[in-house]
Protein backbone atom coordinates (compact mmCIF):
# COMPACT_ATOMS: atom_id res chain seq x y z
CA UNK A 1 0.00 0.00 0.00
CA UNK A 2 2.72 2.59 -0.44
CA UNK A 3 1.85 4.15 -3.08
CA UNK A 4 -1.55 5.11 -1.97
CA UNK A 5 -2.34 8.70 -2.20
CA UNK A 6 -4.31 8.97 1.41
CA UNK A 7 -3.53 13.02 1.76
CA UNK A 8 -7.64 13.76 0.22
CA UNK A 9 -8.93 10.65 2.04
CA UNK A 10 -11.65 11.47 5.07
CA UNK A 11 -12.86 8.06 5.79
CA UNK A 12 -11.28 4.65 6.09
CA UNK A 13 -13.97 3.01 8.24
CA UNK A 14 -13.73 -0.52 7.31
CA UNK A 15 -11.25 -0.60 5.13
CA UNK A 16 -9.99 -3.85 5.61
CA UNK A 17 -13.18 -5.17 6.76
CA UNK A 18 -13.48 -8.91 6.03
CA UNK A 19 -9.51 -9.37 5.63
CA UNK A 20 -9.16 -12.02 8.15
CA UNK A 21 -6.57 -14.40 6.54
CA UNK A 22 -4.45 -10.87 5.92
CA UNK A 23 -1.09 -11.61 8.11
CA UNK A 24 1.30 -9.11 6.71
CA UNK A 25 0.57 -5.61 5.96
CA UNK A 26 3.17 -3.02 4.22
CA UNK A 27 2.45 0.72 4.88
CA UNK A 28 4.66 3.64 4.20
CA UNK A 29 4.63 6.70 6.33
CA UNK A 30 2.68 8.32 3.54
CA UNK A 31 -0.46 6.05 4.04
CA UNK A 32 -1.03 8.46 7.47
CA UNK A 33 -0.70 11.71 5.27
CA UNK A 34 -4.78 12.29 5.65
CA UNK A 35 -4.86 15.57 8.14
CA UNK A 36 -8.91 14.78 7.60
CA UNK A 37 -8.82 10.99 9.02
CA UNK A 38 -8.82 10.88 12.79
CA UNK A 39 -9.30 6.91 12.65
CA UNK A 40 -7.42 4.59 10.74
CA UNK A 41 -9.33 0.84 11.58
CA UNK A 42 -7.52 -2.16 10.99
CA UNK A 43 -9.47 -3.99 13.64
CA UNK A 44 -11.04 -5.99 10.61
CA UNK A 45 -7.01 -7.92 10.56
CA UNK A 46 -7.46 -9.96 13.09
CA UNK A 47 -4.99 -12.47 11.93
CA UNK A 48 -2.60 -9.47 11.18
CA UNK A 49 0.37 -10.42 13.43
CA UNK A 50 3.33 -11.33 11.20
CA UNK A 51 6.56 -9.47 13.31
CA UNK A 52 8.08 -7.76 10.61
CA UNK A 53 4.63 -6.34 9.33
CA UNK A 54 3.94 -5.27 12.70
CA UNK A 55 7.51 -3.37 12.93
CA UNK A 56 6.72 -1.72 9.29
CA UNK A 57 4.04 -0.36 10.64
CA UNK A 58 5.07 0.85 13.72
CA UNK A 59 7.82 2.80 11.88
CA UNK A 60 5.73 4.05 9.55
CA UNK A 61 3.08 5.39 12.26
CA UNK A 62 5.49 6.47 14.71
CA UNK A 63 6.61 8.97 11.80
CA UNK A 64 3.71 10.88 12.03
CA UNK A 65 1.88 12.82 14.27
CA UNK A 66 -0.85 11.58 15.49
CA UNK A 67 -2.70 14.13 18.17
CA UNK A 68 -6.31 13.48 18.14
CA UNK A 69 -6.37 10.85 16.23
CA UNK A 70 -7.07 6.35 16.75
CA UNK A 71 -5.67 3.39 15.21
CA UNK A 72 -8.18 0.66 15.78
CA UNK A 73 -6.29 -2.85 15.67
CA UNK A 74 -7.59 -6.13 16.43
CA UNK A 75 -6.92 -7.87 19.92
CA UNK A 76 -4.43 -10.00 18.29
CA UNK A 77 -2.53 -7.24 16.45
CA UNK A 78 -3.03 -5.28 19.84
CA UNK A 79 -1.37 -8.28 21.56
CA UNK A 80 1.27 -9.06 18.89
CA UNK A 81 2.93 -5.45 19.47
CA UNK A 82 5.35 -5.08 22.31
CA UNK A 83 5.29 -2.62 24.84
CA UNK A 84 7.97 -0.39 23.53
CA UNK A 85 6.29 -0.70 19.65
CA UNK A 86 2.81 0.76 21.93
CA UNK A 87 5.04 3.09 23.44
CA UNK A 88 6.77 4.44 20.37
CA UNK A 89 2.86 4.58 19.00
CA UNK A 90 1.05 6.33 21.55
CA UNK A 91 4.18 8.64 22.20
CA UNK A 92 3.33 10.84 19.10
CA UNK A 93 0.09 11.19 20.20
CA UNK A 94 -2.28 8.34 18.85
CA UNK A 95 -4.45 5.98 20.50
CA UNK A 96 -4.60 2.55 20.27
CA UNK A 97 -8.17 1.49 20.35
Amino acid sequence: LSSFDTSSVTDMDSMFEGCNSLTSLTLSSSFFNSSAVTEFDFSGLTSWTEATSLSQFVNAISSKDGTGKTVKLSNATKTALTDAQKNSITSKGWTIA
